[in-house]
C-alpha cells in the first residue's frame, strides 16, 4: 500500500502516516472539481478461506497525503471491483461505473454512481451498460465515454443515462483501460 509520485523525471515514495489497507481492482481518478484524486473500493489481496476477496466499501482522497473520506461521506455503493470511473467536466462530477461486487452471489453489477464532492448517488439509469468487470471510463468532448469487458459497443454518459454511440470497441480488446487525448482530441484503448 506504497503511494509514490513521479515529477517527470523520477519516481519517489509519498510516505504517510494515514494510508489506505493494501489492495488491488480499486478504482483511482483525479477529482478535478475538488483538487483532490479519489481512490474507492478494491479487494484485500489476501482471500477468506470459503468467502472469497473481502471488500472494500471505503473511499480515500489524496492531497499531498492520504484522507478517510469513508467517515465524512456516503459511498452509496457495494464493496465494488474492477470498476471504471473518471471525471466529468461537463457536469463537474466523478462518475463511476460498477464492476464486480466483492463476495457476492450477484457477482457483477451495472449501476452508475456520481459523486458531487460529498456524496456518491447511485443514478439508476433508464439505459445502462451491460453489467460487466473492467469497464473504463475517459473524459472526451464535454463528457464522459465508457467500454466494458461485455460489451461490443460504445457508450457516452448523458448525465441520466447511458447512450450508445458511433464507434465498436475492437473486438480483441480486454481488460480495457480508457484514457483521454487531450493534445490529439481522441480517446486511447488499451486492453
Amino acid at each position: 500500500n506504497d503511494t509514490f509520485r513521479f515529477d517527470g523525471a523520477q519516481w519517489t515514495t509519498a510516505g504517510t502516516f494515514f494510508r489506505p489497507d493494501p489492495r488491488f481492482h480499486a478504482a483511482i481518478t483525479t477529482d478535478v472539481a475538488n483538487g483532490r484524486i479519489l481512490l474507492q473500493g478494491g479487494e484485500e489481496n489476501v482471500p477468506n478461506i470459503g468467502t472469497g476477496f473481502n471488500g472494500f466499501f471505503d473511499v480515500w482522497q489524496w492531497n499531498n497525503g492520504w484522507f478517510p473520506l469513508s467517515a465524512f461521506v456516503n459511498t452509496g455503493a457495494a464493496a465494488l471491483e474492477s470498476q471504471g470511473v473518471t471525471f466529468d467536466p461537463a457536469r463537474n462530477e466523478v462518475v463511476l461505473f460498477s464492476g464486480g461486487i466483492v463476495a457476492s452471489a450477484v457477482g457483477i453489477s451495472n449501476q452508475t454512481f456520481t459523486f458531487n464532492g460529498s456524496s456518491f448517488t447511485d443514478e439508476d439509469p433508464v439505459f445502462n451498460m451491460s453489467p460487466t468487470f473492467n469497464s473504463s471510463l475517459a473524459a472526451f468532448r464535454g463528457g464522459v465515454i465508457a467500454i466494458g469487458i461485455n460489451d461490443t459497443q460504445t457508450f457516452r454518459w448523458s448525465g441520466t443515462n447511458w447512450a450508445v454511440v458511433a464507434g465498436n470497441p475492437p473486438d480483441t480488446i480486454d481488460r480495457p483501460k480508457l484514457v483521454t487525448d487531450l493534445q490529439n482530441d481522441r480517446v486511447v484503448a488499451v486492453g
